[in-house]
């Protein structure tokens, strides 16, 4: 799968989490989660266990969030695994270390209605159209 597209893909399990976002025990209940994020962390067969895909979801939210300062160095602890195999330390990046690996900071933006969008043309200003025309009737009333 095109990075962007999982990357995309990524944005809106990202955008499916509340500002704060629950307790793991207490996602299947939550309602103010979207059903695509529940059903990721909850019934998702990536990352292994539930408790691991949401906390990458989480990780990954900070990462997202993390674009609108730049120039401070930011670390997560999710973007690297590692095991022992055959006495020897075996790392590697992480899945989202490879989706966001050389995209241009730029394209991800923020919407006016709070969600996250990946911009594949540069003057997309808005996550959707219904987004970007209610913009433009703000933008002509004022």
């Amino acid at each position: 799968m095109d990075r962007r597209k999982e990357l995309e893909k990524l944005l809106d399990l990202i955008n499916g989490l509340p500002l704060r976002a629950p307790a793991l025990t207490d996602l299947p209940d939550a309602r103010d989660v979207a059903p695509n994020a529940r059903d990721y962390v909850l019934m998702g067969d990536e990352l292994g266990s539930p408790s691991e895909r949401y906390d990458y979801l989480l990780e990954v939210r900070n990462v997202i969030e993390g674009l609108d300062s730049p120039g401070i160095i930011h670390s997560t602890a999710l973007t690297m695994y590692w095991s022992i195999v055959e006495g020897r330390i075996m790392a590697s990046p992480g899945k989202a270390i490879h989706i966001l690996d050389g995209i241009e900071v730029d394209r991800i933006r923020r919407c006016s209605c709070s969600r996250w969008f990946y911009a594949y043309r540069s003057d997309r200003r808005a996550c959707s159209t219904r987004c970007a025309a209610r913009t433009a009737m703000q933008r002509i009333r004022s």
